[in-house]
């Protein structure tokens, strides 16, 4: 929004209307005053007022990424969850002690986590701290 008034003195002029509360009644919601003096033909003081932009809004590429951040995040968790099914079949074999059926979760329990790591979504120490836990059981 511009607005413009001629100034019969320099800019000097425009002081006491800054300080005026009649100056800033019609403009008492914009963000940023800026005050513009143009030197070209009469001495004119150009008033511009730039409106409040929403700054909460995001470009179309920001909306792509939290698109992607979501859905990757869902696949993690759905993987997450399926490793701790494979650790709680694992368990309830140890505590029935079927010695081959332990081996069998066992070597399914180790290639999950190993994908997991391949992934992204477990890092190497967790994996080997895992393996190290669940090797010890057997």
């Amino acid at each position: 929004m511009i607005r413009s008034f001629m100034l019969p003195y320099s800019h000097t002029a425009i002081q006491p209307l800054i300080k005026s509360k009649i100056f800033h009644t019609d403009f008492d919601n914009f963000e940023q005053i800026h005050y513009n003096l143009s030197l070209k033909g009469p001495k004119e003081c150009r008033f511009m007022a730039e409106e409040k932009k929403d700054s909460k809004s995001k470009r179309p590429t920001a909306r792509k990424r939290d698109m992607q951040h979501e859905k990757r995040r869902l696949d993690n968790r759905s993987f997450k969850s399926s490793v701790r099914t494979a650790v709680r079949s694992f368990e309830k074999e140890i505590s029935e002690k079927n010695e081959t059926e332990v081996k069998v979760r066992l070597n399914s329990l180790f290639s999950l986590i190993d994908k997991g790591v391949n992934r992204g979504i477990y890092k190497v120490n967790k994996a080997g701290r895992l393996k190290k836990k669940f090797s010890n059981q057997v």
